[in-house]
């Protein structure tokens, strides 16, 4: 199990994404929090958990409704969690997987993204 940051906040006018992670060797399940510091006006941001194909294709497993308040939001990942629209996919993460950040306009946003891997029983 582990915690970790995968995107520190500062300022972000574009899409982005966290670098790719690794699934841990315990692990299969994670929490991704999304921390929204910052949101300019009626602007977005989407956020997808995206595993990575053999060939290099990112797929998403699991993304959030669009972000419009200040808030946190929790992703949750893993096999025999029940699922929920935008919040839980009960799913297991691949070996590679990371964090796509959908910005719907250029405005100035401010957020992290951080993880808490875990080990279901």
């Amino acid at each position: 199990m582990g915690q970790r940051i995968l995107i520190d906040t500062i300022a972000r006018t574009a899409t982005n994404n966290s670098s790719d992670q690794n699934r841990t060797v315990t692990g299969g399940a994670a929490h991704v929090i999304i921390n929204m510091l910052a949101v300019p006006g009626t602007d977005t941001v989407t956020f997808a958990l995206q595993g990575k194909d053999a060939k290099g294709n990112y797929y998403t497993i699991l993304s959030s409704a669009a972000i419009v308040a200040v808030s946190q939001v929790v992703l949750k990942v893993g096999i025999g969690m029940l699922a929920a629209a935008n919040t839980v996919a009960n799913d297991c993460l691949p070996d590679t997987w990371r964090i796509l950040c959908t910005h719907s306009a250029g405005s100035s946003f401010q957020y992290n993204v951080c993880v808490n891997d875990l080990t279901l029983n």
